[in-house]
């Protein structure tokens, strides 16, 4: 229920509490995240006295931290996308050159199936996210990076601006990384146009094999369009590491 609040309904924070001496209850919402910021009288109304209970609140920067979001390297940082930054996803995405990669959005993007697209994916605890590439240093969104849930399969996007400097990589790296390890799927799968032979390279580097091909649909395309299937099996990915 707190990955929904959150994750779905987008909220900033979360209040909670238990009457002092009810130490389960203690335990339970410090297993969330909660923390104690102080004590009150509440009333009991079986015993129908004031008792003195404990505050607790769960913050949403605190609940990404509970659940290792975000991630990052020395020079890029993934977190979670916001309706903030939908004016960045429509200059990114909706590029002439990018769209025709991907499989949902649509060129020109309006603001509503932006928004929607954003809140319609995220973070909530589970498999089936999109997250941000974000610059450490100059914070500005450089691409998107998710996993949906099943299959479990990578999908990602970075600025034409910044092709060639080995950004898709690294954030498809970290993810596979936080993927792997918190949700341990059997495998992860993925595919991309053969006309897109960087996101092939991509794919290759991180240690997907192509299995197959076949047709893929994008919303700025006409009509379906070959596509190479890959797959990445978890055993796999975690002996290239070692």
């Amino acid at each position: 229920m707190v990955d929904y609040t959150f994750g779905r309904q987008g909220r900033n924070s979360l209040d909670s509490g238990y009457f002092v001496g009810n130490e389960r209850s203690a335990q339970i919402l410090r297993k969330v995240g909660f923390v104690e910021t102080g004590v009150a009288p509440q009333q009991c109304s079986a015993r129908g006295e004031e008792l003195p209970s404990a505050d607790m609140l769960l913050t949403r920067a605190d609940w990404l931290a509970f659940h290792g979001l975000p991630i990052g390297s020395e020079w890029l940082l993934i977190r979670p996308l916001s309706i903030e930054d939908v004016p960045d996803l429509k200059r990114i995405a909706g590029n002439d050159v990018v769209v025709p990669m991907l499989a949902y959005v649509q060129s020109p993007w309006s603001q509503k199936d932006a928004e929607t697209w954003v809140n319609s994916s995220q973070f909530s605890g589970r498999l089936g996210f999109r997250l941000g590439i974000v610059d450490r240093a100059s914070k500005s969104l450089l691409g998107v990076v998710g996993v949906g849930p099943k299959p479990a399969s990578l999908m990602y996007f970075v600025d034409q601006d910044h092709w060639g400097k080995g950004i898709a990589s690294e954030a498809c790296h970290m993810v596979l990384n936080y993927a792997f390890d918190r949700f341990a799927p059997e495998e992860g799968k993925a595919d991309c146009f053969t006309d897109n032979p960087a996101s092939a390279r991509v794919l290759k580097k991180l240690g997907f094999v192509a299995v197959g091909e076949g047709l893929g649909e994008s919303a700025a395309r006409v009509d379906a369009y070959p596509i190479i299937l890959y797959r990445l099996r978890r055993d796999d990915y975690e002996s290239q590491k070692q």
